[in-house]
């Protein structure tokens, strides 16, 4: 499940085309999941388990947070920009954090 998140954190253009790099694109991809949730809050970090780990909606989360839906959304939205700020190369971000 690692890799719904992974998908918002590095380029659709990178692929893998044989095994061996498959299983290293699986050991890659659970340490960039470990070191994209290190750099949020622990607020932060719960709801995208809850989401992305746990199959959550965001309706879910947010009940449970007591916070609405759209704050709920922007959380993990602002957490996924925060993360690939840190782990991805500047170049490939705009001022934002979004991937160009």
């Amino acid at each position: 499940k690692a890799f719904a998140l992974i998908k918002h954190l590095v380029p659709p253009s990178i692929t893998y085309t044989n095994d061996i790099e498959e299983f290293a694109a699986q050991e890659d991809a659970k340490t960039l999941t470990a070191d994209a949730l290190s750099v949020m809050t622990e607020r932060t970090r719960e709801m995208i388990r809850q989401v992305y780990f746990e199959g959550m909606s965001i309706d879910e989360v947010a009940k449970i947070h007591n916070i609405s839906s759209e704050r709920a959304r922007q959380v993990i939205n602002n957490g996924i920009r925060k993360a690939r700020k840190e782990l991805i190369p500047a170049e490939l971000l705009d001022q934002k954090g979004n991937l160009l």
